[in-house]
């Protein structure tokens, strides 16, 4: 399986094509940006939730968190 873990989120399967989850074990106000820094999405996680992320194009996007960063990336075929 293939899992980005980083403080308290994994993001899988990570590279995805566009639809991936996140899984988190505390809570925390995340930012998802695209590779230019704009906000693509805020997301609101909490200890033992999965949230699932879909319809993102091709590319590279970064997860931000206070105890978070991590690089997700997206193959579109």
């Amino acid at each position: 399986s293939l899992l980005a873990e980083n403080g308290s989120v994994s993001v899988y399967p990570n590279p995805n094509n566009g639809h991936f989850k996140l899984a988190g074990n505390s809570d925390e106000t995340l930012i998802l940006l695209n590779q230019t820094g704009q906000v693509v999405r805020n997301i609101n996680i909490n200890s033992n939730s999965e949230i699932e992320i879909e319809n993102l194009s091709g590319g590279i996007y970064f997860l931000v968190g206070s105890k978070v960063k991590l690089k997700i990336v997206v193959q579109n075929n």
